[in-house]
């Protein structure tokens, strides 16, 4: 490995007087001796298979030879891994900045697409407009250290090379320069051209004709050439001496290079492989001339077999034979030429084969055309080896040859070469049953150990017909089937015969006698002489299964002793595994991992005792209780205790016990009906478990539930008690010193005080609460006070007291508040009140309302603090349990906050029993607009006008508005201005939503123009709002203007535009004009010109031409209208021209 060596420094090379031609350069080069590799160390033998199964490792403690200093071999490679991690970090580090960047420049993205989302909508990403380039922010340093190429960097460079080439002129075409003026610089630029020389090297000298474009030098080119060097370099290395391996001196490298390029130059001068090609062909077709034609009489006359006989069948083939019996095959020979035919066959050379007389058609023994001979071809193997021979076949000018082959199909069994049968237990038995195919043809095997072959046959022995056999569901044969004994192995069937496609169970019983791993070899000897080996490989595993952790923590020594079945076991037992605290109908639970480090599945089983023999037995329960436990596995047990009562057996403390049963019995089975079932149970686990009941944590939210106020005779009162239970278990309870419930009779005829309680009894779940109805009746006026009693089972018993007192009946109003919410000034709102007599006995009433006194000390005769309310009813009588709803009306007087009392007088009292508050907020309408000012500016009669006008609700209740029909012109002249400007709204009329606007859209479209002496037009545009104490409005200004004045001509010469007469007052044709201008002013009227215009086509018109003056008509207004031409005068007589147009038509 030349390349793991580091190469010396190289020194400058001495200039050569004469350089050979890289022809012969490379061709020394190739025929350089190149540095032998160091021979590769011999390879670690394998080791020897294990002689005997179960045998012990080589001991650890045995002394290691002490560690080889390297030598400079694996220096080397150490440095080259040291350089690799250091340049993988290096290039972890580049990765990770490069994507950091791409992530900054994409968030970048998407801010200012976000940002322009926020100025143009999202839709501005549909206009197909090219999005901004992404900003990549890559380090300069990191770019250039790992020849990467930044794309931002590459166009900034090719956009200033490109700016420096525009600057400099056009770009001459680059040409080889005359190696006379400059070969230094020549060769340097055929090197670049012909990319053997990087670009970098020469750029300066190439500068003149290198632009930034596609042919130009790119960065990757670079760094291919660098690699392309480094790989030169590295794997053709000249620095090292073929013989020994050592660094060559640069004197010797030199005189080595002198003498390659010797030899290269003395190889040119060699006749080349095509050349030589060339001269070979000559001197075969100088030859070719000494080959005369042969004579005639000399021709050889042979025909093809082929072209003559015809062989049926082509080849005679054996496929099923057996030793020493003798099979035939027919041979048929066919002439298939048109002569008649002599043919004899000639017996094999071997032993095996051998031929009939052959039968002709006729007895001279000739084959006519068409005719047929036939032989037999007999074959009697010693054996069922493979046989080939040949017999010929020779006739008058041919020969051919018969292949006789003998070959049977050999058998081919799906077996695998190792078979693995897994652990077993030490001290167990067990029959693996592997099934195969004979895929191939017939044949017989006989089974032999490894060791015996081939010298001896291994005997035959009969299986263990007490072991257990796999997989599940295999029975044991009548007749066993003899096998082979390899050891710990035996491996059946010992001598069998399988025909084609037939199915077999290859029989492995396998019983270690102690842990550890066992491999055995037996080879299948085949009855065609075939030997294949097969391996079988098997483990002795220990049982082992334990509980290892409780809880997640792992099980210390001694902790779960094993208890016995004995009394003096038992006492001496350690103590139990204890459970925490729980109340009946509640669990506590805890976790036994249970671990199994045998290399077999292991059925297990958690033998609990029966709940008949201790009362403690059925508040202890595992799941899962069975189940099969995996090989080098663990399963999560989840003991649980659930007692049933408060009370136990042993001082307090639930005992219970624990076993842990396997079955040792193979193939696992999932265990059906218990432990009782297994075939070779074992007791892995036998424990005390212990716990503690505790009584119910039951409490009630009070313990005296007194009825406060007056209460009604014969009327129902309750009220509620949670009775909340703090535990982990649902609790059962019932009420006791409380009445007995009715059953379908009534409760009013009773002359006692009776309390209930609903429900009497029941069950509350943990922490949850039950809600328990204490109701009381009773037929009189009486002072109660009671004792109750809520009895838990396995809980407390909780007192409570019951009081109250019951008085006359009275009136009360259902709802709190008699609210008439927002109300307009004057207009009414109504609103329910609902009085309602709780008791069982009718109760008369009064109601009326009651205001805070004003200045004068009497509310009913303030003004200000009047009673305003009116109701439908004031008094009456209502049944008992009855209630009524009566109307109440209020029509505010004054805009304000409204507050009063609404008082019931009942039961004879003179005092206000119930009250509620009456409550409303008056408002008057209120609304505004937005602008109090319209200025249209300077608008043009017949031209719309539109502005958008806003109008809001300033309160929370509907307005309803209209605006005015007409402007309402303000000031002296209300005649001149009044419908100077025509005004049309959207919306004339409607109502605003409370505390909604409205945006109202007019068009004003002036009319006519006012008088100069008006300064401008200016009205106010009223809106009236409904019930509002002041109407709304705003203010139009505008400036109304005409046609008079903004419409103005031109008189322009065709042919060079010049100005010849104007209406303006600005240049010299107009003022020519502006006397003819005020003569005719007063015959167009206002609506025209008011000039003349004349067309003066002028004194230089030739005779059949055309003279064209061109009148520029222009409306410096906003206001469409209609311009007319007409004709005055023609410059002729009016006789002359009726003349010409009627000559014309």
């Amino acid at each position: 490995f030349p390349e793991l060596y580091p190469p010396p420094e190289p020194e400058p090379e001495e200039v050569e007087p004469a350089e050979p031609d890289a022809d012969a350069e490379a061709e020394a080069s190739e025929d350089a001796p190149e540095p032998e590799a160091p021979a590769d160390p011999d390879p670690e033998p394998e080791p020897e298979p294990e002689e005997a199964a179960g045998e012990a490792p080589p001991e650890e403690d045995a002394e290691r030879p002490p560690t080889p200093e390297l030598d400079a071999y694996q220096k080397r490679i150490a440095e080259i891994d040291a350089r690799a991690a250091s340049r993988l970090e290096r290039l972890d580090a580049a990765e990770t900045h490069l994507d950091t960047a791409e992530a900054e420049a994409a968030a970048a993205e998407l801010r200012a697409l976000e940002v322009a989302d926020a100025m143009y909508t999202v839709r501005h990403r549909l206009t197909g407009a090219p999005r901004a380039a992404p900003d990549v922010r890559l380090d300069a340093s990191l770019v250039s250290e790992h020849d990467l190429i930044d794309a931002k960097t590459l166009m900034a460079t090719n956009e200033s090379r490109l700016a420096a080439r525009l600057t400099r002129g056009s770009v001459q075409t680059p040409r080889m320069k005359d190696p006379k003026e400059n070969p230094k610089e020549t060769r340097m630029e055929r090197d670049v051209l012909l990319g053997t020389r990087r670009f970098d090297d020469v750029e300066t000298s190439l500068d003149h004709f290198t632009e930034p474009s596609y042919a130009a030098s790119t960065k990757s080119a670079e760094n291919r050439a660098v690699a392309r060097e480094q790989r030169l370099t590295e794997t053709v290395p000249p620095f090292r001496k073929s013989d020994t391996g050592d660094l060559m001196s640069e004197e010797e490298y030199l005189a080595k290079t002198r003498a390659a390029r010797l030899i290269a130059a003395e190889r040119a001068r060699e006749m080349g492989v095509s050349r030589r090609e060339i001269e070979e062909r000559v001197l075969t077709r100088m030859k070719a001339r000494a080959n005369f034609v042969p004579n005639p009489r000399h021709v050889d006359k042979r025909d093809a077999f082929e072209d003559i006989f015809v062989l049926d069948p082509p080849q005679v083939r054996f496929t099923e034979y057996v030793a020493g019996e003798t099979y035939e095959a027919r041979l048929t020979i066919r002439n298939k030429s048109r002569l008649s035919r002599r043919v004899r066959v000639l017996p094999a050379a071997s032993r095996y084969f051998s031929v009939a007389e052959c039968v002709f058609p006729s007895e001279h023994g000739m084959l006519a055309p068409g005719m047929a001979c036939w032989t037999v071809v007999r074959f009697r193997p010693e054996s069922l080896a493979d046989y080939e021979d040949f017999i010929a076949v020779a006739g008058e000018t041919a020969r051919g040859r018969v292949s006789l082959v003998a070959k049977r199909h050999p058998p081919r069994l799906t077996i695998d070469p190792v078979v693995d049968v897994g652990a077993v237990l030490v001290g167990g038995d067990v029959e693996f049953r592997v099934p195969f195919k004979n895929v191939g043809g017939e044949g017989r095997f006989r089974l032999v150990d490894e060791k015996d072959w081939p010298d001896t046959t291994t005997p035959l022995v009969l299986p263990n017909e007490t072991a257990d056999l796999a997989p599940f569901g295999e029975t044991h044969e009548d007749s066993p089937t003899p096998c082979i004994p390899l050891g710990p192995f035996r491996v059946g069937p010992g001598a069998m015969s399988l025909p084609r496609n037939a199915v077999e169970k290859l029989r492995v019983g396998f019983a270690p006698p102690k842990p550890g791993t066992f491999t055995r070899a037996f080879r299948a000897v085949c009855d065609n002489g075939q030997v294949k080996t097969f391996r079988v490989v098997g483990t002795g595993t220990v049982l082992d299964v334990a509980v290892a952790a409780v809880d997640g923590r792992d099980v210390a020594a001694g902790e779960l002793a094993r208890v016995g079945d004995d009394d003096e076991a038992r006492q001496a037992a350690p103590p139990p595994l204890r459970f925490g605290a729980c109340e009946p109908g509640s669990f506590t639970q805890r976790v036994f991992t249970v671990r199994n480090n045998t290399k077999v599945p292991v059925p297990f089983e958690w033998d609990l005792p029966d709940p008949d023999e201790t009362s403690d037995a059925r508040a202890f329960t595992v799941e899962p209780r069975s189940g099969i436990l995996g090989d080098e596995a663990e399963v999560e047990c989840v003991a649980t205790f659930a007692p049933h009562s408060s009370s136990s057996s042993r001082g307090g403390d639930s005992v219970g016990r624990c076993r842990l049963v396997v079955d040792a019995a193979f193939p696992p089975r999932t265990p059906i009906n218990g432990a009782a079932m297994f075939a070779k149970p074992v007791v892995v686990e036998d424990f005390l478990v212990a716990g503690v009941a505790t009584k119910h944590d039951v409490v009630l939210d009070a313990h005296l539930v007194h009825f406060a106020g007056a209460m009604l005779p014969g009327r129902h009162y309750d009220r509620t008690v949670r009775v909340t239970n703090l535990g982990t278990a649902p609790c059962a309870f019932a009420w006791a010193g409380a009445d007995a419930p009715p059953r379908g009779e009534s409760t009013d005829n009773t002359e006692s005080s009776q309390i209930f309680v609903y429900p009497a009894f029941g069950s509350v779940a943990p922490g949850e609460t039950v809600v328990c109805v204490l109701e009381f009746m009773s037929p009189g006026a009486a002072r109660i006070d009671r004792h109750l009693q809520c009895l838990c089972e396995d809980g407390p018993n909780l007192p409570l007291r019951v009081t109250g007192d019951v008085e006359g009946p009275e009136v009360v109003i259902a709802q709190s508040a008699v609210d008439f919410g927002l109300l307009r000034r004057g207009v009414p709102g109504d609103t329910y009140v609902t009085l309602r007599n709780p008791s069982a006995v009718p109760c008369a009433w009064r109601l009326e309302e009651r205001r805070a006194t004003g200045a004068t000390g009497d509310a009913l005769n303030d003004e200000n603090e009047k009673p305003e309310i009116v109701f439908s009813a004031t008094q009456g009588v209502l049944p008992a349990n009855g209630e009524i709803e009566l109307e109440c009306t209020l029509r505010a007087t004054r805009a304000g906050a409204y507050r009063g009392v609404v008082s019931v007088f009942s039961g004879g009292r003179r005092s206000a029993g119930a009250v509620a508050h009456a409550r409303a907020d008056v408002l008057d309408p209120r609304a505004a607009l937005d602008v109090t000012r319209v200025d249209l500016g300077v608008v043009y009669v017949g031209v719309p006008t539109t502005r958008v006008v806003t109008l809001k609700n300033m309160t929370m209740l509907p307005a309803a508005f209209k605006w005015s029909d007409a402007p309402l012109v303000v000031g002296e002249d209300d005649e001149e201005s009044d419908g100077a400007i025509h005004v049309e709204c959207d919306v004339w009329k409607g109502e605003l939503a409370p505390g909604g606007t409205m945006a109202v859209r007019f068009d004003f479209t002036p009319v006519r123009v006012l008088s100069s002496k008006k300064n401008g037009y200016a009205s106010l545009v009223a809106c009236d709002v409904a019930g509002a104490l002041r109407p709304l409005g705003f203010e139009l200004v505008a400036q109304i203007r005409g046609l008079e004045g903004n419409v103005s001509y031109d008189v322009r010469r065709g042919a060079d535009g010049a100005l010849t007469a104007s209406s303006r007052r600005d240049d010299f044709a107009s003022r020519s004009v502006a006397a003819l201008d005020a003569r005719d002013a007063l015959v167009l009227g206002p609506s025209g010109l008011g000039d003349d215009c004349v067309v003066d086509f002028g004194d230089a018109c030739q005779v059949r031409e055309h003279a064209v003056m061109e009148l520029v008509v222009r409306n410096a207004t906003a206001i469409e209208t209609f311009v007319s031409l007409q004709v005055d005068k023609r410059g002729v007589r009016d006789e002359t021209a009726r003349e010409l147009t009627a000559k014309r038509r």
